[in-house]
């Protein structure tokens, strides 16, 4: 279970995000706990506990939730106290809390939206006496709660599921069959058998991310190309110290901070034996929320839109988020990519851009951000499928998968795992101890493809076919 930690307060940025004082929390009796006056607290008061209690709220959550933040501290009596963290009865987060100063302790979650009950329990109380002089005792404050909703607009591409009877574009079914022909040519290529029909990237060309809390400290990332608007996005990054990219030579690593409402996205991220890093391309986005969950301004100029993906789609926007997988629900469009050079040298909003040297001109060459579904009417439990490509299949029946990039098969793309620690991978037992391929045994096995629709774009949207000069 990932842990962050920071010192400084402030305020979720997000509207969607849900907050909440430790001193509105109530406790079962008097003397397990009071509100208490603390200057240090973000509302200048806080929920102290000095038994093994269970202070507790009811919330409203409008978007369902991606990740939680305890603000708290405590004081150390032989050993540092420990709290529980759960949602509606699941236990998110058990662990010590920091005796120094107020921290933020941070964990991902998967919680829908709706009504839930939040308790934050103080699980290890102790104090020690001596010839009836206690010398210390441990006790716990709770300054906030926060619950991080889903990144994105709710209203946008990635976030608003598409109608039973959304347009179908009118060349859906060469679209379709080219997709299902690029999958079948790589199931026939005689390739190792765990690279066959598709994959689910994960460890490698993958980003891991990197949800910070408030008061992260913050560190330059450098851009070896001396682009001056590129560099002031990445002058006060708040990376961890810690932070890994994603193996692969593309080397993706995703960073969030939901208190000030912005991501940054690196492709190409290096850190040399000093400590400094430095990345080829990447972008900030502020006001995350306001987004859909692509890059859309040129800063650099006519045509050199940011981003680290092929398309300027954000990566976190399609990513397949470990605890989504966990809990069975991906609330969401999911990413993509063609088979190269099978991408059509044109692009279709949502994205931005595409890579020309790696694309064709072939009228069934499909067109970077081409949103596929399935049909609302297919019943998906009735398909003999895997529980992930289940899951899977509903988030594209619902939200459809939208082609970001291209690589050397069709892929998808999962929250790469590094941020949870070695020995954390959760995918063996997603996939079912399978290959993530369309291969017989492989966790896409009789996947269905052949019942794919293209969808047409949004009204105010459109392609650009063969944008680059013969």
């Amino acid at each position: 279970m990932a842990l962050a930690l920071a010192m400084a307060p402030a305020a979720s940025a997000a509207p969607d995000d849900v907050t909440f004082e430790g001193e509105t929390m109530t406790l079962p009796a008097a003397d397990d706990g009071a509100t208490v006056a603390d200057p240090n607290a973000s509302g200048g008061q806080a929920k102290a506990i000095w038994s093994n209690r269970t202070a507790s709220t009811t919330t409203t959550t409008t978007r369902s939730s991606v990740h939680l933040f305890v603000r708290a501290r405590g004081t150390e009596c032989v050993g540092a106290p420990t709290i529980s963290v759960k949602v509606d009865g699941y236990e998110w987060y058990a662990g010590p809390v920091a005796t120094s100063a107020y921290n933020e302790l941070g964990v991902r979650v998967s919680i829908p939206a709706g009504d839930h009950s939040v308790t934050v329990s103080f699980t290890n109380n102790a104090s020690w006496v001596v010839n009836g002089v206690t010398v210390c005792d441990r006790n716990v404050w709770i300054d906030r709660v926060t619950l991080v909703a889903t990144p994105f607009r709710a209203d946008g591409w990635r976030n608003q599921p598409l109608s039973d009877t959304a347009p179908i574009k009118a060349n859906s079914d060469v679209l379709r069959d080219e997709l299902r022909d690029q999958v079948q040519d790589s199931l026939d290529y005689p390739t190792s058998p765990q690279n066959a029909g598709t994959w689910v990237n994960t460890t490698q060309y993958s980003p891991p991310v990197y949800v910070v809390p408030p008061g992260q400290p913050t560190v330059r990332v450098d851009d070896p190309k001396d682009r001056p608007s590129l560099q002031a996005q990445w002058d006060h990054v708040p990376l961890p110290p810690d932070a890994q990219p994603a193996q692969g030579t593309d080397s993706e690593l995703t960073v969030w901070q939901p208190s000030t409402d912005t991501i940054w996205d690196f492709w190409h991220m290096t850190k040399d034996p000093a400590g400094n890093w430095s990345a080829e391309y990447g972008g900030r986005m502020p006001n995350v929320s306001l987004h859909q969950g692509n890059f859309e301004d040129p800063p650099l100029g006519p045509g050199r839109k940011l981003g680290a993906t092929a398309t300027s789609i954000a990566l976190l926007a399609g990513l397949q988020r470990i605890e989504e997988i966990r809990r069975g629900v991906i609330d969401h469009a999911v990413d993509f990519a063609v088979t190269t050079p099978r991408g059509r040298d044109g692009w279709c909003w949502p994205a931005q851009r595409t890579d020309s040297k790696l694309t064709s001109r072939a009228p069934e060459a499909i067109p970077a951000g081409t949103r596929f579904r399935l049909p609302a009417s297919l019943d998906i439990d009735s398909l003999s499928l895997t529980p992930y490509a289940k899951i899977l299949a509903k988030a594209i029946q619902r939200y459809g998968m939208v082609a970001r990039d291209s690589g050397g098969l069709v892929v998808f793309f999962a929250e790469n795992p590094t941020p949870l620690g070695p020995d954390k991978n959760p995918y063996s037992v997603f996939f079912g101890g399978r290959y993530p391929n369309a291969r017989p045994g492989g966790a896409l096995e009789n996947f269905p493809w052949d019942r794919l629709q293209v969808v047409e774009q949004p009204p105010g949207t459109g392609c650009e076919d063969d944008p680059d000069p013969d």
